[in-house]
């Protein structure tokens, strides 16, 4: 789980602020480029190859989510861990200069497979305070906010953290956001059946 492409820079396919669907608040929300896993269904299905995106260094990608109002930052993808040690730098960069700041990432590799990784993958789950983990199962849906499927699991690493996985709990009915990317990827947040997503993405890609 080492990145593959330049060394030192964050292969970024899209980020933006989003609202209660990564996370409670406003979330910095950063979707990584390349995924080993191939989950059925996959809401995103244009951020598993391992392509060059976007190109940012962690403190330029920090300066970036510490210029908008949020509330915590949020990994999504992709699969955030396959470049784990840039994006533990972006947090830290982060959490200097915000403390209050809060961090949460989504992957589909379970916490016990990460903490036994030799890589860059320990340094990731340290900056973090909670983790939703698991391979998304198409054929185990799951309404709860932040699980797509039934065997993913909140996970809270630090005390911020029980407080998010509180509120995520306590939340109501789980939404669904679509944002574009500048190359014109449609990316969904939230978990939308994969009927929905596919009909969403369908009608909002070029030509649909």
């Amino acid at each position: 789980m080492e990145n593959l492409f330049e060394k030192g820079m964050i292969n970024l396919a899209h980020a933006a602020v989003t609202e209660g669907v990564n996370g409670p608040g406003r979330r910095f929300t950063v979707w990584a480029q390349g995924c080993p896993r191939h989950c059925g269904g996959c809401f995103n299905p244009d951020l598993i190859p391992f392509v060059e995106k976007t190109l940012v260094s962690p403190l330029a990608l920090a300066a970036r989510a510490l210029s908008s109002e949020i509330d915590g930052i949020t990994l999504s993808g992709g699969e955030p861990f396959d470049q784990a040690g840039v994006l533990s730098e972006f947090i830290r960069a982060v959490k200097t200069a915000r403390p209050a700041m809060t961090a949460i990432a989504f992957t589909g590799y379970e916490i016990e497979e990460l903490q036994k990784n030799g890589g860059e993958a320990p340094k990731l789950l340290d900056a973090l305070d909670l983790l939703i983990d698991g391979p998304y199962e198409e054929k185990k849906p799951c309404r709860d906010n932040l699980r797509g499927s039934k065997n993913q699991r909140i996970i809270p690493l630090t005390p911020e953290g029980e407080a998010l996985a509180l509120k995520i709990s306590s939340s109501g009915t789980p939404e669904v956001e679509i944002s574009i990317s500048k190359e014109g990827d449609v990316i969904i947040s939230g978990f939308p059946s994969p009927e929905l997503a596919f009909a969403l993405r369908k009608k909002l890609s070029p030509g649909g």
